[in-house]
């Protein structure tokens, strides 16, 4: 936002006697949203101009390669993704932006590998296009913790270089044992801060501990889900699919403004591969149902899971964690094949497991 619109705001603002909150009509808010400009799309309804954006995944999915895939696009003024006859899939409506992306996967080889041709021929990116990783050298200060000084110095690019767009990747760069949503809230009221004072865009990259490829993905996949999902606008996930290591699928889990065009019966299938820059990224494929990148959930393969961990002693509970099938569907399972060779239900069910499915299945 320009210097003259900040003075503006500063005065318009019908803020409390306190000064912490703003307090008016729903009809003069309406008023002053229309002075502010409408948001663009950058990657379709993915992400829209001001908008935090989380893309997450399990690991060695594609998450990097995609998330430099958007950032090279926007650094570019370009769209993501094209089908066969030049259609584009993921709609970007600005011009060339500044972006950093804050780098704490790859190694410089790594990234020069990626760019290239077996190290050769390299990609030529956007002066516009800034990187940033951590010195491995620096010794924080007594009273300085790892995430404070990462967001401390973006913030500092921002200002110093105008930078528009973030990227972090990723989210578990900036503070470890984000299972917990007490160890996330902090950290993403740092972030949202981070963005409404500068007017950035922000993308974060967050993490799946599991995928099972029995059950459709979402929010609750999100790694401290609970804490990041109530702050975010939008929020991809990237699946793996039972078709090959290459394809993948991008589903929206989390749209809060607009329409969900790519849910379960609509997701974007890609394949990882080496584009004529020699650029490791995605190219689409087609759209499809989040099924056809599933196993049967009635599968031989998912009953002999269920019944080989129920035999090793698991409970239904340890069984749903490894599987991704729900409790009631391990228990109508087991109790469908009990009493035959290949089960053995000793031990395998803790009595809350056990009251729990004696209620799934005989209602008492």
């Amino acid at each position: 936002m320009k210097p003259a619109e900040d003075d503006f705001f500063k005065e318009e603002i019908p803020l409390d006697k306190t000064g912490k909150y703003i307090y008016e009509t729903a009809n003069n808010r309406i008023q002053r949203a229309k002075l502010i400009a409408n948001p663009k799309q950058m990657v379709g309804s993915f992400w829209k101009e001001g908008e935090i954006m989380v893309l997450f995944a399990y690991t060695g999915t594609g998450k990097t390669a995609f998330a430099m895939q958007i950032a090279r696009a926007i650094s570019e003024g370009k769209s993501v993704f094209k089908d066969d006859e030049g259609n584009i899939i993921l709609l970007n409506e600005c011009s060339p932006k500044k972006v950093l992306y804050y780098d704490a996967e790859l190694s410089d080889k790594q990234f020069q590998n990626r760019s290239s041709s077996n190290y050769e021929n390299e990609y030529k990116y956007s002066d516009l296009f800034f990187m940033m990783q951590v010195n491995r050298f620096y010794a924080l200060k007594d009273d300085e913790t790892f995430s404070e000084s990462i967001i401390d110095s973006i913030e500092d690019k921002i200002i110093n270089d105008k930078i528009e767009v973030v990227i972090i990747d990723n989210l578990h760069c900036l503070q470890e044992a984000l299972e917990n949503s007490k160890d996330a809230k902090p950290l993403m009221d740092k972030l949202v801060n981070l963005k409404h004072k500068h007017k950035i865009s922000l993308m974060i990259i967050g993490h799946t501990p599991k995928q099972h490829l029995f059950q459709e993905m979402g929010l609750k996949d999100l790694q401290g889900s609970s804490a990041i999902s109530v702050q975010l606008d939008t929020c991809i996930a990237i699946g793996n699919s039972v078709i090959n290591e290459q394809t993948k699928y991008l589903k929206e889990v989390k749209i809060r403004d607009g329409e969900y065009h790519f849910g379960r019966d609509n997701v974007i299938t890609v394949e990882l591969y080496n584009n004529d820059n020699n650029l490791f990224e995605m190219k689409f494929i087609c759209f499809d149902k989040e099924a056809s990148h599933l196993k049967d959930m009635d599968s031989e393969e998912l009953i002999e899971t269920v019944l080989e961990l129920s035999k090793n002693g698991d409970s239904y509970r340890t069984i749903e964690d490894k599987t991704g099938v729900s409790k009631s569907k391990v228990g109508n399972i087991i109790k469908k094949n009990e009493g035959k060779d290949t089960l053995s239900t000793k031990n395998s069910v803790d009595t809350k497991d056990k009251l729990d499915t004696q209620t799934q299945l005989y209602g008492t």
